[in-house]
């Protein structure tokens, strides 16, 4: 089956494919963590593992450094985000 009705009029295109993460994002967690070397934690959490929990009380931030992580709210997964995320700042922030 010949298919020519497609935008790319029929002729494939290399799939357009960006890292998941930018030198620029790994230069500013680098940073971050530098200004933070007094007060950091470094944790490892396996998969599977909940970073944080809907609903509890937000009082910590993380810089997720590798790996990704699932957004979960009401058990449906929202988003999956990477390297350089900035992850419970509007919990701590708003409680």
């Amino acid at each position: 089956l010949e298919v020519t009705s497609t935008p790319w009029h029929g002729v494939d295109a290399a799939a357009v494919v960006t890292p998941a993460e930018t030198e620029l994002e790994r230069r500013l967690s680098r940073q971050v963590m530098g200004d933070l070397r007094a007060r950091r934690r470094v944790r490892t959490v396996a998969a599977g593992e909940e970073l944080f929990r809907q609903g509890d009380t937000g009082d910590d931030v993380a810089l997720l450094l590798d790996g990704v992580v699932e957004v979960v709210r009401d058990g449906r997964v929202l988003v999956e985000i990477g390297p350089g995320a900035v992850l419970g700042e509007r919990a701590l922030l708003e409680g």
